[in-house]
């Protein structure tokens, strides 16, 4: 009260409290030698302060899963920003690493968005840098309405939240059929969920970087560029495909196991035909064209 701390740092103060210290070992056990207090109660304090050693971490614990998280919650609630930038054809919900790119792709080429974040560390961060961004949670069907989902062409959903992504593109696919929806995939399971409900276009969101460090690994090792870019195309079709093929099968963990060692094995005899097949003047056509670049 003094210091006026918040309801939830004097729980945190507490609990820091509960802790007796080593030092109370040796000053009872120099206390009962002393005859001040009996072996009895110095026995019994010294089991209390082991005890609270014991129960200490315990209580920290307890702290950072129940109570922290609740105050942190109550904390960070706040009302929606008013948009007043709703008749944009593009709705971009969540504005961090990934939905910044599609964002900035789209200003480049002149097409207006409205931007929707939930994280207002981050709005403040994009604020200063210039961007327009508005607060809310791109889930709450009253916010869509109010950002013009009715009347906008696309819906990118770009949070990084695998379930909240799930639950907006059923909330969008109710509401607003006619929006077309564009999600970022978290990882393979999670595209196999959006593939089932219908998304018209899914990006996993480390696929198409990994396979471009492909290339360049595969060029590293002397592959020449064009073999390497073409072995990338193929691989992207292939798995693209097999990842359709695999969307229904994916509650059944041991028949897509199988299915992912045949495909893998497919796209090795497919990479290696394709190998062969190349005809060898594009060999020759390609050295000449990398020796007259180099001459140049």
């Amino acid at each position: 009260m003094l210091f006026r701390l918040g309801l939830s740092q004097s729980i945190l103060f507490a609990f820091a409290l509960v802790q007796g210290d080593e030092f109370a070992f040796v000053l009872f056990s120099f206390a009962a030698q002393s005859n001040v207090l009996s072996e009895n109660l110095a026995g019994i304090l010294i089991a209390v302060v082991a005890l609270s050693m014991l129960l200490s971490p315990l209580f920290m614990i307890a702290y950072d899963r129940l109570i922290e998280p609740r105050f942190a919650t109550a904390s960070d609630e706040r009302e929606a920003d008013e948009i007043d930038d709703n008749e944009n054809p593009v709705i971009i919900a969540g504005f961090g690493r990934f939905g910044q790119i599609v964002g900035r792709l789209l200003l480049a080429n002149g097409c207006s968005i409205t931007v929707l974040e939930h994280n207002p560390a981050q709005i403040e961060l994009l604020r200063r840098f210039g961007w327009k961004v508005f607060y809310g949670d791109a889930s709450r069907i009253d916010l869509l309405y109010a950002a013009g989902a009715d009347q906008a062409k696309l819906l990118v959903i770009a949070i990084d939240d695998s379930e909240k992504i799930l639950e907006m593109v059923d909330l969008a696919r109710k509401h607003f059929p006619d929006l077309k929806l564009l999600a970022r995939a978290i990882d393979r399971r999670h595209a196999y969920e959006l593939i089932r409900r219908e998304v018209d276009v899914i990006q996993r969101e480390t696929f198409s970087s990994a396979l471009d460090m492909g290339v360049e690994a595969l060029k590293l090792l002397g592959v020449r560029s064009y073999r390497a870019h073409r072995a990338a195309q193929t691989f992207r079709h292939h798995d693209e495909e097999a990842l359709q093929d695999m969307a229904a099968m994916a509650e059944d963990d041991s028949a897509l196991m199988a299915r992912s060692r045949q495909l893998t094995e497919d796209l090795e005899q497919i990479l290696q035909s394709d190998e062969q097949e190349m005809v060898h003047e594009l060999d020759r056509a390609w050295d000449l064209l990398a020796q007259q670049q180099e001459s140049q």
